[in-house]
């Protein structure tokens, strides 16, 4: 459901570079399967990229005309010869699946490769996932998930998810990219939430969007974790966000035993709806962090669930640095589509840095993200970076302002610095 919301507004998000590389993986592979959360725009986005086949055969499995259709498999394949198969909804049709690796199979010992292609989405992506190991060899997953940052039509943003951009790309935000990103980061990328037509009614239908996860979807994809217990490991990793766990002390706060926390947590990093963002290990004879991060990658649902609708009352509530990394790093990790290894680091001696992003044993980024009005580099971050030898050294904060003490730390915003880590390329 949408409140308020007109078409056109839909178009100031540019979605092409997603398009183009479900159109890449499509040309490389037989099937491909998007994954990601619900309400993010994956059937609108297949439907995007089928509009550029000149045969094209589309079922949404929520309509019973298209899900009479997969009863008859071995019709469907025929019709769909040399032409682009697109199913939504496909985890109505668990049959499907095994139906495709035998298809696939069959058209590769007649000719090679597939005459025809295959595009699958679904609402309920674990069990698409789930569903899809039956084609293993076969296809090429894409997560998709909310709006990203580099989705605002008014930033500067490379075409190609690895292309090499200029080097000129200005570092400092305009007015007009600052309220967009504001928006972006208090309501979360979500489209029905971004394109609400006020902060509340965003609230409302995150709210919902919660509610029907907790009551109604939880007990199709578990039946070892409560609806309750559900929801107060989402709320106690909200109110947690940024912050290093020590799971010897989580179940006592949580009054749960540790097996059910762990399951729900992992049910979370399984729906896209939390990141768990490991400590750097690899420096030898420093004691440093043995214990995770973990964020909600969508700030809309963090502020849902710290009952924060307004910026002020996340300054109030001192929740504004936490929600800024939090939506910080979710956007820089998307970034790094070529990175080997994505880690935190903090030593004993408090040293440390809220990103390390790993392309190679020879390059590698630390990225430390600041807020507030006078935001400056310690002399820990650059201890840490010098620590880790790495090969750039960003500070980032929304508009790339100045920093008051940058120590050879590159000063920039949070979209040049996803740019940059978007056309960054292995030498």
């Amino acid at each position: 459901m949408t409140f308020g919301v007109t078409e056109p507004a839909r178009e100031m998000f540019d979605r092409s570079v997603l398009e183009r590389l479900i159109e890449r993986r499509l040309n490389d592979h037989d099937c491909v399967v998007l994954v990601g959360p619900r309400q993010v725009g994956k059937s609108t986005l297949a439907m995007s990229v089928a509009s550029a086949f000149k045969g094209v055969v589309s079922l949404d499995l929520d309509k019973p005309e298209d899900a009479r259709r997969v009863v008859d498999i071995d019709q469907l394949f025929s019709d769909c010869t040399n032409k682009l198969l697109v199913v939504d909804e496909a985890q109505l049709a668990p049959d499907l699946f095994p139906a495709l690796r035998v298809e696939i199979d069959r058209q590769r010992a007649a000719g090679g490769r597939c005459s025809g292609k295959f595009l699958i989405s679904g609402s309920a992506s674990q069990q698409i996932e789930d569903l899809a190991r039956k084609l293993t060899g076969r296809y090429s997953q894409i997560e998709l998930l909310g709006f990203h940052i580099l989705e605002l039509p008014m930033l500067p943003r490379s075409d190609d998810p690895l292309a090499v951009i200029s080097d000129d790309v200005p570092g400092v935000s305009s007015v007009d990219d600052f309220e967009a990103q504001k928006k972006l980061w208090l309501r979360g990328g979500m489209p029905s939430s971004y394109f609400a037509s006020s902060d509340q009614v965003s609230f409302e239908w995150l709210n919902d969007y919660i509610r029907a996860y907790v009551d109604r979807e939880l007990s199709g994809l578990t039946s070892s974790i409560s609806s309750l217990e559900f929801e107060q490991v989402w709320q106690f990793i909200a109110s947690q966000s940024s912050r290093e766990w020590d799971w010897q002390k989580i179940p006592g706060k949580l009054s749960m035993k540790k097996d059910v926390v762990t399951r729900c947590v992992s049910l979370l990093k399984a729906l896209r709806f939390v990141r768990e963002l490991q400590p750097w290990s690899k420096s030898p004879g420093n004691r440093v962090a043995h214990h995770s991060k973990y964020y909600l990658r969508d700030t809309g649902l963090l502020h849902m669930l710290l009952n924060c609708r307004t910026f002020e009352q996340l300054e109030q509530t001192g929740c504004r640095g936490g929600s800024w990394e939090t939506f910080a790093v979710e956007a820089l990790c998307r970034s790094s589509a070529a990175a080997q290894g994505l880690f935190f680091y903090r030593d004993n001696r408090h040293n440390e840095l809220d990103l390390v992003v790993e392309f190679d044993t020879t390059d590698r980024w630390g990225i430390e993200i600041k807020s507030g009005d006078n935001p400056r580099i310690e002399a820990g971050n650059q201890r840490a970076a010098d620590e880790l030898s790495v090969t750039r050294r960003l500070a980032v904060n929304l508009t790339g302002s100045t920093l008051s003490e940058a120590k050879g730390f590159e000063v920039m915003s949070l979209e040049a610095a996803c740019n940059a880590l978007r056309s960054h390329r292995i030498a």
